[in-house]
């Protein structure tokens, strides 16, 4: 039984060390995230539902899930984009008129990738906050920016010093994380020796 109970508890510290020394990873190659995420069953919102023109409210629904701004000097607008030829998210941020974005509110279940086609992103950038840790994506107009964690991302809350951007095809991976191959096989050998004790116990 002391076996047993030792095992589940070191079963526990190993798996417990590896999720706190996780953090957000940062991506700015769509066949990368991809990658990243190959084991998780992806959604895709594509904003094609959504009407024309500026949105009203501080909170909008944009399907898979809300976003909302910090201050009413800014809107959502949707807009037939240039440089994403179909429905984009075209959104204005600016640190001196305290405006950020926030998505939360997902529908897909616990997301562990949060992935988005991006258009007009200059030097300004923009920074992305997953579950309290900032990452910073600025550039030449990249195509595309995302985002993973191992423990579910709970928001992204954008924000910059001077920036416009526009967004589309916005991707969630939404599975469970799998444990890493030398966790499984360390839990199952912990595992067979705890049954093996147990055997041995009741036999004596």
């Amino acid at each position: 039984m002391n076996v047993t109970i030792f095992a589940a508890t070191a079963a526990a510290l190993v798996l417990a060390g590896s999720m706190a020394s996780a953090v957000p990873v940062a991506f700015t190659d769509l066949a990368a995230w991809t990658s990243a995420n190959s084991s998780r069953a992806t959604s895709v919102e594509d904003l094609e539902a959504a009407t024309v023109g500026n949105i009203p409210g501080l909170s909008v629904d944009l399907g898979l899930f809300t976003s909302t701004l910090a201050a009413s000097s800014v809107v959502h607008e949707i807009e037939l984009d240039d440089t994403l030829p179909t429905k984009a998210l075209e959104v204005y941020l600016s640190a001196n008129q305290g405006t950020t974005m926030t998505w939360d509110d997902f529908d897909v279940g616990p997301v562990f990738g949060i992935g988005m086609d991006i258009g007009s992103l200059d030097a300004n950038g923009i920074t992305i906050t997953v579950n309290g840790t900032p990452l910073f994506f600025s550039g030449s107009n990249p195509s595309f920016i995302g985002v993973t964690d191992t423990a579910p991302i709970q928001s992204l809350v954008f924000s910059s010093q001077n920036e416009q951007f526009d967004v589309d095809n916005i991707r969630f991976a939404t599975a469970t994380i799998p444990l890493p191959a030398g966790i499984a096989c360390l839990l199952g050998a912990l595992g067979l020796l705890g049954l093996t004790a147990g055997r041995r116990t009741r036999r004596a």
